[in-house]
């Protein structure tokens, strides 16, 4: 669905996280991913602030040229989310299981390009911590939404982005 969406002319997908690596000069990807490896919640943040503005200013860009564009941003930082109105925020998280699903997936594609059982472990712990890191990083207040699937995942966006029956 998101292929889809990012395909019409009203919709642009960005996935922040993927986006940065594109258009984010490599010091400051550094410094992301310094702050990251030394789990340095603020600094990561501050980091994650300045590269994903790299990536707002570009959107900003396009929207001057197609005003009734709407934007959906994906992205794994709660500090970054937090600035944008509070209206405008959903926060989703994989189930319990669907997550072990995900790992599964995962684990089946790096064996399927000859991976070793290293890379395995450490791409199945990498997620762990990512979705660990995330979830701690959110206020205990917080309504998370729950998907058990990608279908349940699609629904949320179609609903969020009021278009249940397009596409």
């Amino acid at each position: 669905m998101l292929h889809k969406l990012s395909s019409q002319k009203q919709y642009m997908v960005i996935d922040l996280d993927d986006y940065m690596r594109t258009l984010c000069k490599r010091d400051m990807l550094e410094r992301l991913s310094e702050a990251r490896r030394t789990h340095s919640t603020l600094m990561e943040a501050i980091a994650y602030t300045e590269c994903s503005n790299v990536v707002l200013k570009h959107v900003k860009e396009q929207i001057k040229a197609n005003k009734s564009l709407q934007v959906l941003f994906l992205t794994s930082c709660w500090a970054w989310a937090q600035q944008r109105k509070r209206d405008a925020v959903v926060m989703a998280c994989p189930s319990k299981e669907f997550f072990e699903e995900i790992l599964t997936a995962e684990e089946k594609r790096i064996k399927d390009n000859h991976g070793t059982d290293a890379e395995i472990l450490t791409a199945r712990e990498g997620l762990r911590v990512s979705r660990q890191d995330f979830l701690e990083s959110l206020p205990t207040d917080a309504e998370i939404a729950i998907y058990s699937s990608y279908d349940e995942l699609e629904k949320m966006v179609r609903e969020r982005l009021a278009i249940v029956k397009t596409l």
